[in-house]
């Protein structure tokens, strides 16, 4: 299991235990839901979106990571690489973005820029070493 650790925070995959400290986190405040998805998410919803991201996670190598504080344990949003294919545009090519999403009294603390930092220096070397197949230029 890869796990990454900053001073403050343990970044590490989720598993069907996060369900709800996942929605308690990210549900509660429009701050946090605004945009993405735009109305706050049903516990079910969260709980597949978990799922969904156990399996990416397994099945790719890389992807969205539970953020937990080291200090208390408590799992205060995700951060994590994703591939976008935006498949039929000519100017299109595969991407990896960094995202993340933090509990609203999370945010400001500079816990994004610590957890991204981690994440930036991990995916730049795993793919600098083993770039997937998917990712190689035409």
């Amino acid at each position: 299991m890869d796990v990454l650790e900053t001073e403050r925070l343990i970044m590490r995959p989720f598993t069907p235990d996060d369900h709800e400290a996942a929605f308690q986190a990210l549900e509660g405040h429009p701050d946090v839901w605004r945009y993405d998805p735009g109305r706050p998410r049903t516990r079910e919803e969260r709980r597949e979106l978990i799922n969904f991201r156990i399996v990416e996670y397994q099945r790719q190598g890389f992807g969205c990571l539970a953020v937990v504080l080291k200090e208390s344990k408590l799992l205060i949003g995700y951060c994590g690489l994703q591939l976008y294919l935006f498949e039929g545009e000519e100017w299109s090519r595969p991407e990896v973005e960094l995202f993340y999403k933090f509990g609203r009294e999370h945010l400001g603390s500079g816990l994004r820029q610590r957890s991204g930092t981690a994440h930036d220096r991990r995916g730049v070397r795993a793919f600098a070493h083993h770039p997937p197949d998917h990712l190689d230029p035409p």
